[in-house]
């Protein structure tokens, strides 16, 4: 290749074999690096320090997003001027930040991309497979692209916001059903049906993902946390839909009277749990506000919030003072903790 004559991977994980194997241009010699020099290496490449691999023509990244804060310092410090350095994220815009804190896109050569495909699903190639570009720029990158546009990938040009939402559907959402299937403990069974194979299909496809790669993309999206909201909101509801259907059908009334108390049992038990994390969060939120000597109490927040609150307990059918006197003695209990923690601090 006229460009690149070296191919640099730093991490030597699954990722980084597919790299090695599947993404690195034909005849370019590979280097990795790894914390752990033990781990086997792909056939075609060869282990190397970090200083070797940030000599070379491209700088793959193939580690997690939480290692960034210590990794990027280093690799804008310590790596060639005209390096191509390549982040293969499966988020973007929290790695584009970065890559801009540290100057990375003020160079001649980066390219920001997701490729959306893994090990277990490159097994017979890449041809066919999508990878996304948010960002790139220089001779390097549009040759690497330009391989990678050969081998059949398919490229697919947007923005790391655009990115992260559509993603927040594409990979937030299966991810925390496959996790959650998956720590319930569903196993296969004889009566299986197409629809419930499909389940233990996900279930089989998360049991092979890395904790590390979960954490990403369900901490470091900024639309996950809505999307992870909208889904367990519509299962809560959809689960009190149910109960209260069967409500519906011909009961004596000690039958019904004891089906709406389990109903209520279960709503009330959501109840708790929402709360209990809510307390858990603002805890934090009261332990940060005492680090940086923010002021305890936010009335403009509170003020929207009961905003907000009056429109939901109307779209509800829940009285709105009742509501907001609920809502009020959670604040004065968070406001208390708050003040505390400032005294303690």
């Amino acid at each position: 290749m006229k460009n690149i004559e070296t191919l640099g991977i730093i991490g030597n994980g699954e990722f980084g074999h597919l790299a090695a194997n599947r993404l690195a241009p034909p005849g370019v010699p590979v280097r990795i690096h790894d914390n752990d020099p033990t781990k086997p290496l792909p056939s075609n490449a060869e282990a190397a320090n970090l200083d070797q691999v940030l000599d070379s023509d491209v700088v793959m990244l193939a580690v997690p997003f939480d290692s960034y804060d210590q990794l990027i310092p280093e690799v804008a410090s310590r790596s060639s001027d005209d390096s191509l350095i390549v982040d293969v994220c499966s988020v973007k815009i929290k790695p584009t930040e970065v890559f801009r804190a540290h100057g990375l896109l003020d160079r001649e050569n980066y390219l920001l991309t997701h490729p959306l495909f893994g090990p277990q699903s490159t097994k017979e190639g890449v041809s066919g497979k999508n990878l996304v570009i948010t960002d790139a720029a220089g001779p390097k990158a549009d040759e690497l692209n330009d391989h990678w546009t050969d081998s059949g990938i398919k490229t697919i040009e947007m923005t790391a916001d655009e990115h992260d939402r559509e993603m927040a559907r594409v990979h937030v959402l299966p991810f925390i059903i496959g996790r959650s299937l998956l720590e319930m403990g569903i196993e296969d069974s004889p009566l299986t049906t197409g629809y419930f194979s499909k389940l233990m299909s996900l279930i089989e496809v998360e049991r092979h993902h890395s904790p590390e790669l979960f954490k990403t993309i369900q901490q470091h999206n900024p639309h996950a946390a809505n999307m992870r909201s909208e889904f367990i909101s519509t299962i809560c509801a959809l689960h009190a839909e149910v109960l209260i259907d069967a409500m519906n059908e011909p009961q004596n009334p000690l039958e019904q009277l004891e089906n709406l108390r389990e109903t209520l049992d279960v709503i009330d038990h959501y109840r708790m749990v929402l709360l209990g994390l809510r307390f858990k969060l603002t805890d934090r939120v009261g332990n940060l506000k005492a680090t940086h000597q923010i002021p305890p109490v936010d009335l403009q927040r509170e003020t929207q919030i009961e905003k907000e609150l009056t429109k939901d307990a109307e779209d509800s059918g829940v009285p709105v003072e009742l509501a907001l006197n609920i809502q009020r003695q959670i604040i004065s209990e968070v406001r208390e903790q708050h003040k505390a923690k400032q005294k303690d601090n």
